[in-house]
């Protein structure tokens, strides 16, 4: 028996209902504390002085084959008093071989494939500032729409 064409998928909504997520995956949880704690006068790491706030910023990677996708996000985020390094993975799986639009793909990873990894993003940040008895920087809502991929990196724009 010949092995089975890949079926052509060509809509989001489609693909949505073919695929089951399997995992998701930790790659690396890092904090690290800036400063001694409270009242410290060390201020040789401090960033964002005028700003007294957070930056946080997620890069979003896809990875796909007829019948896996992933979709990986990296959490950069600095504080006052600390810097967080947060990278995971949803792991999607479809039983029978497909091929994916590019098109198709980005819809995915923007509306469905992040969504599951973001709660994910959230708890290890809040538990990776617990560890170190800092207050948790609090990641904002994901709205429909709100996320977009592009090639660019941010951190080459910002130089």
């Amino acid at each position: 028996m010949a092995p089975e064409e890949p079926r052509l998928i060509d809509d989001v909504v489609d693909l949505a209902a073919l695929v089951e997520l399997r995992d998701i995956i930790f790659f690396q949880v890092h904090a690290e504390r800036l400063s001694s704690g409270p009242g410290s006068e060390n201020e040789l790491h401090e960033v964002n002085r005028e700003d007294e706030g957070q930056q946080i910023g997620i890069q979003i990677q896809e990875r796909h084959s007829e019948t896996r996708i992933e979709v990986r996000c990296v959490l950069h985020g600095e504080t006052r008093d600390a810097r967080y390094v947060i990278d995971a993975a949803a792991q999607y799986e479809v039983e029978a071989p497909v091929v994916i639009s590019p098109e198709v793909v980005e819809a995915f990873v923007e509306r469905v494939g992040i969504m599951a990894v973001y709660p994910y993003l959230r708890e290890a940040l809040q538990s990776a500032a617990a560890k170190l008895r800092l207050d948790a920087p609090v990641l904002g809502l994901l709205r429909p729409g709100g996320v977009k991929l592009t090639t660019e990196d941010p951190r080459e724009s910002a130089e």
